[in-house]
């Protein structure tokens, strides 16, 4: 069963994360052209997956994080979130990525 994405604020986050990321970086181009051919997959994505059963991750969470590990230079998911948990700021990784159920850093 596909899991859905969840956009609710984290609860403790005294930031906004969006202001974290400078006007014109180039991740902010990044993850609105991931935004944009990930809706365009929904349907294609939907019908992958079973309605029932387990949610899982969601696949557009997977999807988005892999321009991020291959940016970075990151052989595989663990260690992607080991660096975003020890190198990058945890409410950015988080934005970007979504909160990934279990795997994304908490928030602080």
């Amino acid at each position: 069963m596909r899991g859905h994405a969840s956009r609710q604020t984290p609860m403790f986050c005294m930031i906004d994360v969006e202001l974290e990321l400078p006007k014109h970086h180039p991740l902010r181009a990044i993850k609105c052209l991931a935004d944009a051919i990930l809706n365009s997959m929904v349907g294609d994505l939907r019908a992958a997956y079973s309605r029932i059963g387990r949610p899982s991750i969601p696949p557009e969470q997977l999807l988005k994080a892999l321009p991020l590990q291959a940016l970075y230079s990151i052989r595989s998911e663990i260690q992607l979130m080991k660096v975003a948990q020890a190198a990058m700021p945890r409410q950015l990784f988080a934005a970007i990525l979504g909160r990934i159920h279990g795997l994304a850093p908490a928030p602080t």
